[in-house]
């Protein structure tokens, strides 16, 4: 099909599909990193409400409940962007473990909300893990199995 002599057509597809399921795998690490960079703007929360509950004076509640929500909310944040970065890198792992398909597939459907990126990640995701071969090299655990005729 391709000119190469001794290249069956499972062969290649086979090479296809490993090498956009690599592709897949480094594009979710590359996103987990990325959110990992942008979880540092979560600092300016926690250091403005630290510094304001530092500079209180005795009567002033308003501002302490408002300093104590700024850390609160820059505290939640960074917390919740650096889960999302494991889960990114763990399903990075399954992608290219080739493993547990149903978790990759429910895992992008929700992860369609992250506008743009995570959109365009996941939409490549379901054409990817949507075709039959790579079912079964995620079904054969990673192994890739042949039809023999």
């Amino acid at each position: 099909m391709d000119g190469t002599p001794g290249t069956s057509p499972a062969d290649t597809q086979s090479a296809l599909d490993r090498d956009e399921l690599n592709l897949l795998a480094r594009l979710h690490i590359a996103l987990g990193a990325l959110t990992g960079l942008l979880s540092l703007f979560c600092a300016l929360p926690i250091w403005e409400g630290a510094v304001a509950m530092r500079q209180l004076s005795s009567g002033e509640l308003d501002q302490y409940l408002v300093s104590v929500v700024l850390l609160a909310m820059g505290i939640s944040l960074a917390v919740l962007c650096l889960v999302h970065v494991g889960v990114l890198l763990y399903i990075a792992r399954l992608i290219r473990t080739c493993r547990r398909w149903w978790l990759v597939m429910i895992f992008s459907s929700l992860h369609l909300i992250n506008i743009p990126f995570g959109t365009a990640l996941s939409i490549y995701t379901f054409v990817v893990l949507g075709r039959d071969t790579v079912r079964r090299r995620f079904r054969a655990g990673g192994r890739y199995q042949t039809e023999k005729a």
